[in-house]
């Protein structure tokens, strides 16, 4: 067994490894051995899976179904209101689809989320339909309303996936600045869009209050998909009002 100890010390291969995990550190190692691997097949599984559940493509950006929902279960309603959407920030506001195409490679229609959600490992934003769904059935008279308020949540999306392109990533010192940040240019994108209707600039997107943001920040990811549950529950027993108003 000595002899065994000895003749490792002596190996140059082994002794790089002791000054690998020295100079680097053990939480570097175990990111470098175990989670940086880890995660590389996680992000080829969640692309090839993204690919088989592909519905439509528009330009670089697919659009997939996650959702087990029968409600949920016709797809061309969000494949039209999703290219609706895109066209009209295309029309309106150049500038932000140039980084909606730049940063999200997927638009995930999915339950398990309360509104929206952004995956920077994959890009893909996902956003819960079935609530945009139930609000077009029940106020089809407010679709262009729905349709600018769908349209602003990819441009909030788009801008997560653009801040953490920049090197600021989501945390506890960083989300309130973020998530303003994104409330934001959501309220910059509705002062483009015109309409003898509605007031968009004004009333679409309201105030950005943090303490909105509180209890959500303070769940789990299960806690999340159980309250994102829980509230499409809500919305399926409850009329709900135009959004923002």
């Amino acid at each position: 067994m000595v002899g065994f100890l000895k003749n490792m010390l002596h190996n140059s291969l082994f002794r790089r490894k002791l000054r690998f995990f020295a100079s680097f550190g053990l939480l570097r190692c175990i990111w470098y051995y175990i989670l940086y691997p880890v995660t590389c097949i996680v992000v080829c599984l969640s692309k090839a899976n993204h690919c088989l559940l592909t519905i439509d493509k528009l330009g670089t950006i697919r659009l997939v179904s996650l959702s087990t929902h029968a409600y949920n279960s016709n797809n061309k309603l969000f494949i039209d209101f999703t290219r609706q959407a895109l066209a009209l920030i295309q029309r309106y506001d150049r500038r932000r689809m140039r980084v909606i195409e730049r940063e999200i490679k997927y638009i995930t229609k999915s339950e398990f989320t309360s509104w929206a959600d952004f995956n920077t490992l994959i890009q893909e934003c996902m956003i819960n339909f079935t609530q945009y769904q139930h609000l077009l059935d029940k106020n089809p008279h407010h679709y262009e309303w729905y349709l600018a308020h769908y349209a602003s949540v990819i441009i909030h999306e788009a801008t997560h996936g653009r801040l953490d392109s920049l090197g600021f990533p989501y945390s506890p010192a960083t989300r309130a600045r973020i998530e303003r940040i994104c409330w934001i240019e959501q309220k910059r994108f509705a002062s483009r869009l015109p309409s003898d209707r509605y007031d968009f600039s004004n009333d679409l997107i309201p105030p950005f209050q943090e303490s909105d943001w509180h209890n959500y920040w303070h769940l789990t990811r299960w806690q999340r998909v159980k309250e994102g549950l829980k509230q499409l529950r809500r919305v399926w027993q409850e009329p709900i009002k135009p959004l923002g108003r």
